[in-house]
């Protein structure tokens, strides 16, 4: 047998299965390998005219790069990117595909906006939505009287109507409101268009049967009291300290302390 021709066979044999590996489509398995960055669409980020996407188109095509070269895993991609969602609270919905060794990417930052904040049922009516009659006895929650000073638990709240639902920033808004006996309710309505997001609504209400209402004529608004005291090297000091609650706003405090000793001074100050 010709030693020199059966080497030259297998060199050719080696040679024409390394080129037909090449001629080959650009797969590994059964997965495409991405070779570009195609679309790149955030859908109906809010409610908010001008409201920015949370991630910019340009944000996601930089980080959709690093998987060119590689298979494509539509799962594996969208999870990747909707881990860095859920780091900042938001709950996407992302999809991710492959045609021709382009990679396009579809996401919905949130799976609902914010688009009312109320204190009554009735007020859920804007939405098309309505609450079952049991679910007030079913949670232990209850209406919040008018009586109640919503303003200061509005202001309590990071959200604003329009913004898209943060989980994290639900808990902490949950948390603050619980320690003054109130919890908020999220309830799920419909969306105007299924291009849009689905409307909710922030539903406060009262932890107490008395729905947090707070009766003006017994809470004392005037305090006036004295004070003395005596040091070795300043001597005796007396002095008197009125406070007045509510004087232009709610919860706001109005303080005059003078105070007397050798010299004449005092404190003035007012919160709200």
């Amino acid at each position: 047998m010709d030693t020199g021709a059966s080497h030259s066979a297998k060199f050719l044999a080696r040679w024409a299965c390394g080129l037909a590996l090449l001629l080959l489509p650009a797969r590994l398995g059964s997965a495409e390998v991405i070779r570009e960055v195609g679309a790149v669409e955030i859908r109906s980020p809010g409610a908010h005219a001008g409201q920015h996407p949370v991630f910019s188109p340009a944000q996601l095509e930089s980080r959709l790069r690093s998987f060119v070269g590689h298979p494509c895993e539509p799962q594996r991609i969208a999870e990747s990117i909707a881990r860095i969602y859920r780091f900042l609270g938001y709950v996407p919905s992302i999809e991710a595909s492959c045609s021709d060794g382009r990679l396009s990417l579809s996401v919905r930052e949130s799976n609902q906006t914010i688009e009312l904040i109320a204190f009554d049922e009735s007020e859920l009516s804007v939405l098309g939505i309505g609450r079952d009659s049991d679910y007030q006895e079913a949670r232990g929650l209850y209406p919040v009287t008018r009586k109640a000073l919503r303003p200061a638990l509005r202001g309590l709240l990071q959200t604003t109507e329009g913004d898209l639902y943060n989980s994290e920033r639900y808990r902490n808004e949950s948390d603050l409101l619980r320690r003054f006996g109130y919890a908020i309710a999220v309830i799920p309505g419909a969306s105007r268009s299924p291009e849009e997001l689905p409307r909710s609504a922030y539903l406060v209400e009262s932890l107490m049967p008395g729905g947090g209402s707070v009766d003006g004529s017994r809470r004392k608004s005037n305090y006036i009291g004295g004070t003395a005291s005596y040091g070795p090297r300043i001597g005796a000091s007396f002095g008197v300290r009125y406070e007045k609650d509510s004087l232009f706003l709610p919860l706001d405090r109005l303080s005059i302390a003078p105070a007397y000793n050798a010299a004449a001074g005092g404190e003035l100050s007012y919160l709200a």
